[in-house]
């Protein structure tokens, strides 16, 4: 019974031991970051190195901040690297496409000319501009395309009603208008 409970009180020592020390070792990260904070300017030549290390570590930290921060908003390629303007389509880098992460807000307009889009509307209906990242493919032939009546307009394609203005239709994406 004896070498039980010399092992139990043995393993609660050294249960107590390295609690003491994960304490004493946070207890000096906290004292080396208060010393770095309050002599950071005017360190002792024996500290000067660590304190100028930590200084790099910092500046180091704030760029990558930044560059995170810019990739997020859709300001660095993501495939070169390269730094981009607000209204970059393309990468001046590599030339890849850019696609920015949109709100829908952002969706709920025209991303060339601003005009408002209504929900499910593929293309501008005053610039003919597509709506979505990828536009689709059409399989309609365009060489030959039917006079639009006059009174109230229908798409030709699909018998939808379309306005005078439209250069497309927003049911279809039929060019209306050249």
């Amino acid at each position: 019974m004896e070498t039980t409970d010399l092992s139990i009180k043995e393993t609660a020592l050294q249960e107590q031991i390295s609690e003491k020390r994960t304490q004493l070792s946070e207890l000096y990260l906290s004292l080396g970051q208060k010393y770095y904070e309050f002599h950071r300017n005017d360190a002792e030549p024996a500290m000067q190195s660590a304190v100028e290390a930590a200084d790099a570590a910092e500046t180091e930290l704030r760029q990558l901040e930044s560059q995170l921060k810019k990739l997020k908003d859709g300001l660095i390629c993501s495939s070169c690297g390269a730094e981009l303007s607000e209204g970059d389509r393309f990468c001046p880098g590599c030339g890849n496409r850019i696609l920015r992460n949109h709100s829908e807000e952002d969706n709920a307009s025209c991303p060339r000319c601003g005009t408002a889009a209504a929900a499910g509307q593929r293309f501008c209906v005053k610039c003919g501009c597509p709506l979505s990242e990828e536009p689709e493919e059409s399989t309609e032939n365009t060489s030959f395309e039917p006079e639009v009546p006059a009174g109230p307009a229908v798409c030709p394609s699909c018998g939808e009603p379309v306005d005078d203005d439209m250069a497309f239709c927003i049911s279809c994406g039929y060019r209306l208008k050249r």
